[in-house]
């Protein structure tokens, strides 16, 4: 009887012990507060985790809740591009995705495709303008260039950067504009261009050593994650455009905007600034908070400094361009 006893009091103790333990988390633990405020966020889908987690970093989920919604009435709206207006929150380059093959990036630098930088002699830059005359030469080029779809949020900065490119990185003047625009329609009617979205490239698994592919760097980050092959090489245009992400807000949503920017002390009590914008920095994105790209792998070739160009204030290219699009 003595084993069945000393069993029994060795159950006894262990119920007694998970008590307390459930006393001390239900006593401690976060209450649900059943009156937060909820804030209704219209934004991109890639921007969620990072709205989320500045709420919850500082600890302010107990006292609100984000609800993602589509509608043009949220409190809290992400708009983007060319139309995009607002506060400016976020930003992303448009890179050039390659073959990482050794020997491709070789002969891409022998033929002064890949040049030094000239903004760090440790970096090599794509000339985009050289691959363009290639293209539109006699002899024609074999490669396969995919460029943001003309329906996409994308196009009018993309189309701003071809005109930055074939302008030798200047944006046209009013005398050379129609010159840059009849350049840069020849090349988009050349047997080299395809069209792409999201949808389409989240489809691809490798990168072909005959095609380059334009996207954002947080959308290349977010595919480079998920399906995309490790055998893809960023590399930044000479001129890199950006493309960016405006918030509008009414008060209530003005509540979430102010938390991008608050600040939060660790037990140490050493501050961490701008918590907001260091979640969407985490999120690949880029912000006048966080310095450059987010490197999530040690493998691939970024970089915090690039030669950023701004389409100029109230000039951006926005021509009727035909919709028809090959893939």
């Amino acid at each position: 009887m003595k084993y069945y006893s000393g069993k029994y009091k060795f159950w006894i103790v262990g119920i007694i012990i998970a008590s307390i333990f459930m006393f001390i988390n239900n006593h401690f633990a976060m209450k649900t507060n059943p009156n937060r405020e909820k804030i209704t966020v219209n934004a991109p889908n890639n921007m969620h985790a990072a709205f989320e987690n500045t709420i919850s970093t500082l600890k302010e989920d107990k006292n609100y809740v984000l609800e993602f919604t589509d509608s043009e009435s949220a409190n809290f709206t992400v708009t983007e591009g060319a139309e995009g207006s607002g506060k400016l929150i976020a930003f992303s380059p448009f890179v050039a995705v390659f073959n990482s093959d050794e020997d491709l990036y070789s002969d891409y630098v022998n033929n002064k495709i890949f040049v030094e930088s000239d903004l760090d002699s440790d970096y090599t830059d794509f000339d985009f303008k050289k691959v363009i005359d290639q293209c539109l030469s006699k002899s024609g080029s074999d490669l396969k260039i995919y460029c943001p779809s003309k329906n996409s949020v994308y196009w009018e900065e993309f189309y701003n950067f071809l005109l930055f490119t074939v302008n030798n990185g200047y944006y046209p003047k009013d005398e050379n504009m129609s010159e840059c625009v009849k350049q840069v329609e020849s090349f988009l009617s050349t047997k080299n261009i395809g069209f792409s979205d999201y949808n389409y490239l989240s489809k691809i698994t490798a990168i072909s050593k005959k095609s380059i592919y334009f996207m954002t760097y947080v959308d290349f980050a977010n595919l480079y994650n998920n399906n995309l092959s490790r055998n893809a090489r960023i590399m930044y245009p000479k001129s890199v455009v950006c493309h960016e992400y405006y918030a509008k807000f009414d008060e209530t949503g003005k509540i979430l905007f102010n938390f991008l920017s608050d600040t939060k002390n660790s037990f140490a009590g050493t501050p961490t600034y701008n918590i907001g914008y260091t979640q969407l920095y985490w999120s690949y994105f880029n912000t006048n908070y966080t310095n450059g790209n987010y490197t999530y792998n040690s493998d691939l070739t970024t970089r915090n400094e690039y030669n950023i160009v701004d389409i100029p204030d109230g000039n951006i290219e926005t021509i009727n361009h035909s919709n028809k699009e090959e893939q």
